[in-house]
């Protein structure tokens, strides 16, 4: 996204790869890096990961050579950097809390979200609504229950997710953040061209899910 990342713009891909050319040595075995790191969204994010391996001689260095060394201290530096770039991403780097809204608080449900988002005058409603559900995995994410961010709108500077005091305030941030650019015309189409998703089928699914909410909101079978 353009202030979102993963496949939905609340989900981060936060996959490890293999660093450097594994070859064959009796002699050493594939130490994991470790990768226990907490997920920013579960609910969107829930392929098994891949787990990246150093080579690490099983006794002592003394067998290899000058270019061995150097060739595992590189992958190991690289392995670091990698898990330092993944770590900084799931920390809460954004100190500052937005605040948008001046209405009272309302209870997360979708009639509410609703209200909201007729109150503070969005385009494209029925998109909109589905897009929160599917950023937010019907409300349960993460990112929604301690960001109160229903749009997965990230702050690349900070390398993490944009802070809202209420979930109200998240909506006013879409108006603010995407769709002062929506001019007209398709709004699917205006999500595609501004990257707002990486998933290739991201439009497909809000779509999918907007029939739903219409049906579920007007009883239509």
């Amino acid at each position: 996204m353009i202030v979102s990342a993963g496949s939905s713009a609340q989900h981060l891909y936060n996959s490890f790869y293999t660093v450097g050319e594994k070859k064959h040595n009796p002699a050493v075995k594939a130490i994991p890096v470790s990768n226990d790191t907490t997920k920013e969204d579960s609910s969107l994010d829930a392929e098994t990961e891949p787990r990246d391996a150093v080579m690490i001689p099983d006794n002592d260095y003394s067998c290899l050579t000058i270019e061995q060394l150097e060739s595992l201290i590189a992958r190991y530096e690289s392995c670091l950097n990698h898990r330092g770039i993944r770590t900084a991403e799931t920390k809460h780097h954004n100190k500052n809390i937005l605040r948008y809204y001046t209405g009272d608080s309302h209870e997360l449900t979708l009639s509410n979200l609703v209200d909201v988002v007729e109150e503070v005058g969005l385009s494209n409603q029925l998109f909109v609504l589905a897009q929160a559900v599917l950023e937010t995995g019907n409300f349960t994410s993460n990112v929604c229950h301690n960001y109160h961010n229903l749009f997965g709108l990230y702050d690349s500077r900070n390398k993490d997710y944009y802070r809202f005091a209420r979930w109200e305030d998240s909506v006013i941030g879409f108006q603010k953040f995407i769709q002062y650019r929506y001019k007209g015309g398709s709004y699917l189409g205006f999500l595609r061209r501004i990257g707002y998703a990486e998933d290739p089928a991201y439009t497909n699914k809000v779509a999918k899910l907007a029939t739903q909410i219409y049906k579920q909101l007007f009883n239509n079978p």
